[in-house]
């Protein structure tokens, strides 16, 4: 779609901006670059399963 954005957006909000007019219209979403290439960055992970960052050992400061 063609669109005439002034003053002229960065790359980022023209990208917001088009996703926002197209879920007006009800058109299907699809995911941002962004979200698309961390998906691929986990799905090379060892045994498939995607991960978030590894738990504390500890639960924090305790009473001496």
């Amino acid at each position: 779609m063609d669109v005439l954005i002034t003053p002229e957006p960065t790359e980022v909000e023209r990208e917001a901006i088009l996703r926002a007019l197209a879920l007006e219209r009800g058109e299907p979403q699809v995911p941002p670059a962004w979200w698309r290439a961390g998906l691929q960055a986990e799905a090379g992970d060892e045994d498939g399963y995607a991960t978030t960052s590894p738990r504390r050992q500890s639960r924090g400061a305790t009473r001496a």
